[in-house]
Order: structure tokens, then sequence, then C-alpha cells
């Protein structure tokens, strides 16, 4: 298009041209896309999807109101360059299809692709890294971190509700706000900050995050991988002591452990963070009931926005308080507890006092982790497990009041002493995963304790394999 002037009703034509490329089944149309190693770009190219996720170019278009002779030529080289089977050249009143080597042949027939949308990972991260780099120059880092989220969860919605073949006519600031504000009230969340800025946007911008996201599957485990990357990099600068991402070896780990003790029933999670950590473990089990407790309302929101889009909206329960707090009129067959790590609590905290591991209040200070501990057990059923990160310092040394705790209420199944890197690059403090059972009374006592120290992270699954043939009694080197 950059070719030669535009005229008039070139924007309409090229609609008509998307629209006639999509009734023949490309349902991926990019437009202005940069051939390979020159400066020129094609004005539009159609894709199909193909069984592993991957965009395959189809077809080249280039536009024109007078084409100039060489504009076949430009085209041929274009579609050699994308290795396409089909050129196709646009002028005001007519549309030529061409071979790669410029003989007229006639519109390919109906086309199949695998998908309708995109669903390759590393294509969506790809697109989703770009649209922040493009909104942060508008936006500081928080709000375009949320308005990723929210477009993510904003064309879930519109899927759900069939709305979602109209998502490229949206073109103003005022109607991509109030689609947001009814998807908002849909799941009970809302960003006022989101809101308020999306009012200075022009209607470029939404046009640019329209088109940038079009191609998007609405509904995919993958975009929960996605969204999670995004955290890590806009929130890593920003966090607190203490505050810790849940890094990927760390939740695979989470959830080879979960398979080896756990087969079904109630399950809580804890400290459920942005929901990485529960996101991956859902992946591999199906508790009857799940529910998830997290103190921080933008991490609530956040993992809340991750399980819709993944569509595991229905599996899991989130509220939003205090872990301290929480009360349950029934306990659970399994507990996760990823805390964070350091963080002091003084004594005049609120409900200090009630907790064993304080000392029933003598303690001047204890880590926010030994109430959360002790949290986790008082919520387990007996014989119910508690999988949970600790750091070493608090394991074995001071202060022996939680060790105690911990003998006196649960048997310790395993202790697996990870290495100092496995939370890099948020911390190198040294931790271990425990593995407890909750006592059926306290005249249980535990006989063997399997212990671990995985060298690097590439052996968890080794150490997880020997602690499953240990759990069956089998004898392991």
């Amino acid at each position: 298009m950059n070719r030669n002037v535009k005229w008039s009703g070139v924007d309409e034509r090229k609609r008509q041209i998307i629209s006639r490329l999509r009734s023949l089944g490309y349902p991926i149309i990019k437009e202005d896309v940069l051939r390979s190693g020159k400066k020129q770009t094609i004005d539009l190219v159609a894709y199909v999807i193909d069984g592993k996720g991957n965009l395959i170019p189809q077809v080249v278009v280039d536009i024109y109101e007078d084409p100039p002779v060489h504009a076949p030529v430009y085209l041929q080289g274009a579609a050699r360059s994308l290795d396409v089977p089909y050129a196709l050249l646009i002028t005001r009143e007519r549309e030529v299809w061409y071979d790669q080597n410029l003989l007229p042949v006639s519109p390919p027939n109906t086309v199949y692709s695998c998908s309708q949308y995109i669903t390759d990972i590393t294509q969506i991260q790809r697109i989703y890294w770009r649209c922040y780099h493009t909104f942060r120059g508008v936006l500081d880092s928080e709000n375009t971190l949320a308005l990723l989220a929210y477009n993510m969860l904003l064309r879930h919605d519109l899927k759900q509700k069939g709305n979602l073949e109209g998502w490229s006519s949206i073109q103003s600031p005022k109607v991509y706000i109030q689609l947001l504000e009814e998807t908002m009230n849909t799941y009970h969340l809302i960003d006022q900050n989101l809101l308020l800025a999306l009012k200075g946007f022009t209607s470029t911008e939404i046009e640019s995050l329209v088109r940038k996201t079009e191609h998007i599957i609405p509904t995919h485990y993958n975009l929960g991988f996605v969204l999670i990357q995004l955290v890590e990099k806009v929130l890593h600068p920003k966090m607190q002591i203490g505050e810790v991402i849940t890094t990927p070896a760390l939740s695979e780990l989470f959830q080879q452990t979960i398979q080896v003790v756990f087969d079904q029933g109630r399950m809580l999670d804890l400290s459920l963070g942005s929901g990485f950590n529960l996101f991956r473990c859902l992946q591999v089990i199906k508790p009857t009931i799940c529910e998830a407790i997290e103190v921080n309302h933008k991490a609530a929101e956040l993992a809340q926005i991750l399980f819709i889009v993944t569509g595991l909206y229905d599996r899991v329960t989130i509220y939003q308080m205090n872990s301290l707090e929480y009360k349950s009129t029934e306990n659970y067959d399994l507990i996760l507890l990823n805390p964070p790590l350091g963080q002091r609590i003084r004594s005049d905290a609120l409900n200090y006092n009630e907790f064993a591991v304080t000392e029933y209040g003598r303690r001047r200070r204890v880590d926010l982790s030994e109430l959360l501990l002790e949290q986790a057990i008082q919520l387990a059923k007996p014989g119910g497990m508690i999988l949970t990160l600790l750091t070493e310092g608090l394991l074995f040394k001071n202060p022996v009041t939680t060790r105690d705790y911990i003998r006196k209420e649960t048997i310790i199944e395993g202790i697996f002493s990870l290495p100092p890197h496995t939370l890099r690059p948020y911390t190198a403090v040294k931790t271990s995963l425990l593995v407890l059972k909750k006592k059926l009374d306290h005249t249980e006592i535990g006989k063997e304790v399997f212990l671990a120290e995985p060298k690097s992270l590439e052996d968890f699954t080794v150490v997880v394999d020997l602690f499953a043939k240990w759990r069956k009694g089998e004898k392991v080197g």
C-alpha cells in the first residue's frame, strides 16, 4: 500500500478482501507484513493453522489503485519470500490470482485450517509482549499488565456470549470500555484505574490492541503460561521482601509431588498468589472441591482471570482475604502452602496470641510462614496431606517451637532439600519442600522420613519418582 497513493475507498476495499479470504477458509489475516530481508511490506498475508498450532502463510496480497507494470513481479518476490502457493493482486475493480510462477490461476477452493485461532504459546507470547511494549508508553507497567490480562478476559467473555465475531469491529475507546465493564460485571471484577486510563486512549490505540490480539484463541491453557510470564516480568522489579513468584521449576515439583500423595477429595491453596502453582497442579489432579485464598487484591484478581481464560474457572473458588483468618466447616484432604519468605510478624498482629507457634503470644516475633503452616495443619483433615515450602533456617535452626509443633501434629513423610537457585531470580535462600500428613491422633508415630537433596532442578523428577516408590514400600537407594 505504501507504494502508491491511497484512494478514498481503500480501507473498505481491504475489508472486502479480508472478508473474501476468510470465506475461503483462511482464519488469520495479517496486515502490513514485513517482507523477509526487505524494508518493504506486504499489504495482507493470509494464513492457515496446522495441527501443532503454527501459522502457515498461504496467500500474499497487494492492493493498488493503479498497479504499476512491475506489480506482478513484486508480488511474485513476496510470494517466494514467504513460500506461499498463491499471490493476489487487488485493484479498485479487479482481483487477479497467481501462483508462485506468476501464472494466472483460479481462486483456490475452500481451504482447511486445523484451527481458527493461534494456540502456539511462543506466538501468543510474542504478540502479547509486543502489545506490552506498545502500551507501556501510554500506561505504567501495572496498568499495562492489567490491560493485557483484561483483554484476554474480554475475548473469552465475548466468545462465551457468542459475540467474538464482532471483535474486529471494535474501534473506539467508548465501545471497548463498555464491553469491558460488562465483562467485569459478569465475573464480579473491577479495575477502576484501568477503566479510567482507557478513557485517555485514542481510537488508533484501541484498534491496534484489537488488531494485534484478534487471532489469539480466547480460551486455552497456554494463555495461563503467557499471563504468568507477563506477571513475572512486570511485577518482579516491584516485589517486596519475602514476595516470590512461584518459579516454573518449583511449580513442577509441586505438581509432580501432588500426583504421588493425592487422589481425590477437598483441596485448599492457602497462599494462592497469582495462581501459577495451583494452575499447574490442576492440570494433573481433579479435586472434588478446590478452594484458594489470597490476601492481595491484585494478585487474587490476576489469578481469577488466569483460571477463567484457561477454562478452569468452574473448578476453583477464590477467597480474597487473610489466610490466617480463614475458617472452614469442613477440613481438607490436601493443602498447598507456598508462603512469603522472611516476612516477620509482630506480637501485636491480629490473632497472634491464638497460635501455638507463637507460644500463645510469648514469642515477640515469628515468621509469617510459621503462622501459615500452623493454619494449614489446623485446616487439614486427620490423615490429610500438606505440601509446604519452608526456609531451612526455620526447619533446622531456630525456633524449636515450630519444629516441635510439626512433630506433634503431623507425620513428616518427606523433606526435599532444594538447590539454592530454585527460587532465582527472586531469592537464593535455601528452602525445603515438606510433605506432611496430619496425624489421625497424637499417639500416631512416623517410622521413617524420606530425605532427598537434589543438586539441580533436573533432579526433581528423579527425586519424586524415588519418593513414590518409597511410599509404596519399595526399597530405594
